[in-house]
């Protein structure tokens, strides 16, 4: 409606001659090659990804567009030198035609057959069509001038009679093809601004015509009009590339969520915790800070499954996986599930002090939760944690803190379960036929 209202309001004025500015048509027609090759590129793109046929025959319409403007400026009087490169005034008006008629039919071949079908020829296909129709026309406005009619033959205006119902035609076929686009403006944002853009290039036509020469006040502002053809179909795309990255920014997200995450506890799983445990190792050997680890085992967990199902089972590990992201809230501690009824707690920066008060507060809050649990010594649900400290002597490596968090992990269920061990309170005793063991699988334990 604004470009309508603006046409209506320009046209008295459209004749209003105005001082040439200097460099206008090359600024003017340089802008137009870049963003209708930008477009096409675009379109040509989403069409190979979408496999839309349809995109690129419009990306093929705005193709034409750059690359017919490459003569058009080469043959326009003083655009870049004095008189014109190739051709002649005549020459100008005639590839200003061809622009005009060529993108508005392109646009009613795509309008026409906007079905979303595959690609009925490779790109090159379509590349090659513009090089080759642009170069007809090219040799056509300039060496076979005579062929054509004087469209010009006062010096002066655009047309004069009677070739004025020349460009009147192409406006004709400009409405037409508008009208085609309008039926499937709501189909997408493309389409909904190429409408747009359709009626820019009608108000560009129109103002023009009216303006009857160079460098009157309609012929300035129908620039402008041309110009804001292909940008609005522009940024529709860009629209577009904008909102599929948001997109597919919350899919990635989501994946690395999937990835990270166990299914079943919402906690994180075992890959995420080999990853993490491995940098916050690196990170306190580099800055000299305390790391600890948290094994935990819930006890009895099998005969649970065996008594009460697994179902049941399956839900006392969602609460309990619940239980520990309430407690483990500092941003860099982590919580994982570590396979089966196993989880793991990594602590950084905290001392043995530091890691068996919050290890005590994750059992009593199991204790708490007063799941039934009949084999259990208690008759409720229990845990057992083993705790390893990077400050513990026993402690040389990543291997080694996992292997000490589960040697304290086995003597707390040694000692009866429902209870938390670290490392500083095993004695030679509590392992008399052990040894340094590599934690593999629960079997290592006492039966669960």
């Amino acid at each position: 409606m604004g470009l309508v209202v603006a046409s209506a309001v320009a046209t008295p004025f459209a004749n209003m001659p105005l001082q040439p500015i200097p460099g206008y048509m090359t600024a003017f027609g340089t802008a137009m090659v870049v963003v209708n090759f930008l477009l096409a590129t675009l379109l040509y793109n989403r069409g190979v990804a979408e496999r839309n046929g349809d995109l690129i025959r419009l990306a093929t319409a705005y193709l034409f567009v750059a690359v017919i403007f490459v003569p058009l400026l080469l043959s326009f009087r003083d655009g870049f030198v004095s008189g014109s490169i190739i051709g002649s005034s005549g020459s100008s008006v005639w590839l200003w035609c061809f622009w005009h008629l060529g993108f508005v039919v392109s646009i009613g071949w795509y309008a026409l057959r906007a079905k979303r079908n595959r690609p009925a020829w490779p790109i090159s296909a379509y590349i090659a069509v513009v090089g080759a129709v642009v170069t007809a026309m090219t040799l056509l406005a300039c060496n076979g001038l005579s062929l054509l009619p004087p469209v010009v033959p006062n010096g002066r205006t655009f047309f004069a009679a009677p070739y004025t119902l020349l460009p009147y035609s192409i406006v004709l076929i400009n409405i037409g093809s508008l009208g085609l686009c309008l039926r499937h403006a709501r189909a997408s944002t493309t389409d909904l601004w190429l409408s747009v853009g359709m009626v820019a290039a009608c108000f560009d036509l129109w103002l023009t015509l009216q303006g009857t020469d160079r460098f009157a006040l309609g012929w300035y502002v129908a620039k402008c009009g041309s110009l804001f053809t292909s940008l609005t179909v522009l940024s529709s795309q860009l629209y577009d590339i904008t909102r599929l990255f948001q997109v597919l920014a919350r899919a990635n997200d989501g994946l690395q969520l999937q990835a990270t995450r166990d299914g079943l506890t919402g906690l994180y799983n075992r890959r995420y915790f080999d990853e993490v445990i491995a940098f916050e190792w690196a990170k306190a050997n580099r800055e000299g800070t305390s790391l600890s680890l948290l094994l935990v085992d819930v006890d009895w967990f099998k005969q649970f499954n065996d008594r009460y199902g697994h179902p049941a089972g399956d839900e006392c590990l969602r609460a309990v996986g619940l239980a520990f992201r309430h407690l483990v809230r500092r941003p860099a501690d982590i919580v994982a599930r570590y396979g089966g009824e196993e989880f793991v707690v990594v602590l950084p920066e905290t001392d043995s002090v530091g890691a068996r008060h919050l290890a005590e507060r994750m059992r009593r809050s199991i204790v708490a939760l007063d799941i039934p649990h009949a084999p259990s010594d208690t008759g409720v649900l229990t845990i057992s944690i083993g705790c390893a400290t990077t400050r513990h002597p026993g402690v040389t490596s990543l291997k080694s803190l996992v292997e000490e968090a589960d040697r304290a992990l086995y003597v707390a269920k040694e000692r009866g379960r429902n209870r938390v061990c670290t490392v500083d309170e095993i004695v030679a005793d509590d392992l008399p036929d052990l040894g340094p063991r590599t934690r593999q699988t629960s079997g290592l334990h006492p039966a669960a």
